[in-house]
């Protein structure tokens, strides 16, 4: 049996397997305590790029340099020199088909450099385990209720055309509720569309981002300025995940009051418009598009119900993210 443990705020603390792990912070992993088996790791936002190994008393020298692919997912891992440590090829769905050298890393962060747990053979995402054999998540959609209209309330109807992508229910949370039917498809990971579409914490898929995107846009942008800005939301959601930069996703970082959260939401949203408005004037138009790409993603986040409460309130950060005791 696999004892997980959480923080108040549902983050993995500790794993109790064969040995216990800890996991004092996103930056750190203790494999059982006791010299010689603490990890550091190194992330340039919210993507890790490296993991060495502490050495008491002496420099840091084990380095694993994570190299991923288009998904994030770990393609190839090199040490301190540039020499080849392990390569990594997948299923679709996060299922190792291809190890080179099993055993070589110290953690395995493989599938969109999510953290594999050998013990239950699940990757942990945070607000759901994924098991990439079965091609599910081992929960439902936290979101489903959402997605059910509330009994007596009128439902918007829009007649389905190409430009709302023949949606008729566009206006409900996931882009059409329960009349969309991926969003009754509670297990399902990214639409079953594992090939192009992340899911960063097991939230809600870049698609819904996607569809806001060309909704809101079309007739406004050309075609290229909206895959630009696509491509930013998708790329800002990827490397923007911690738990001190919720903000970002009108959610409520540790230590913050929502009206705190709020209010250093709308600062960051403010500055990157003006840093996309400075971009333009200065010629660059696609710096432009990516600032505004970067400054739109925490207002489509503030429609998501999952990431704030019936009263716009922002959610805490993770909030969603398992229970206080967990076993699996």
């Amino acid at each position: 049996m696999t004892d997980f443990i959480y923080d108040h705020a549902g983050v993995r603390k500790a794993k109790k397997a064969a040995t216990a792990t800890i996991y004092p912070n996103q930056y750190y992993t203790d494999f059982g305590g006791g010299s010689g088996n603490q990890y550091k790791h190194i992330f340039v936002g919210s993507e890790r790029i490296l993991t060495k190994k502490v050495k008491s008393g002496a420099p840091d020298q084990q380095h694993w340099f994570y190299h991923g692919d288009h998904l994030g997912s770990t393609s190839l891992v090199t040490s301190e020199v540039g020499q080849l440590v392990d390569h990594v090829l997948y299923f679709p769905f996060g299922e190792v088909w291809v190890e080179e050298r099993p055993s070589s890393l110290p953690e395995d962060f493989f599938f969109t450099a999510k953290e594999f747990d050998p013990e239950t053979g699940f990757y942990d995402f945070g607000a759901r385990y994924l098991n990439p054999r079965f091609s599910k998540w081992m929960s439902t959609d936290p979101a489903l209720g959402a997605f059910l209209p509330k009994a007596g309330k009128d439902i918007a109807y829009r007649s389905p055309s190409a430009t709302n992508r023949w949606r008729a229910h566009v206006d409900l949370p996931g882009l059409g509720g329960a009349f969309e039917p991926t969003n009754l498809a509670t297990y399902a990971y990214s639409h079953h569309n594992p090939a192009t579409l992340t899911d960063p914490t097991g939230l809600w898929s870049a698609a819904a981002h996607d569809y806001i995107i060309d909704v809101s846009l079309l007739g406004v942008a050309s075609k290229n300025d909206i895959s630009t800005i696509k491509a930013t939301s998708r790329a800002f959601d990827a490397v923007t995940q911690g738990p001190e930069q919720a903000h970002m996703h009108s959610m409520t970082p540790p230590g913050f009051t929502p009206a705190k959260a709020i209010a250093k939401r709308d600062r960051f949203i403010e500055a990157k418009l003006i840093e996309a408005r400075d971009f333009e004037q200065a010629g660059d138009r696609t710096a432009a598009l990516r600032a505004f790409g970067e400054a739109i993603h925490p207002i489509m986040d503030s429609s998501s119900p999952l990431h704030v409460d019936p009263q716009g309130n922002p959610l805490p950060a993770r909030s969603l993210f398992g229970v206080l005791v967990g076993r699996a």
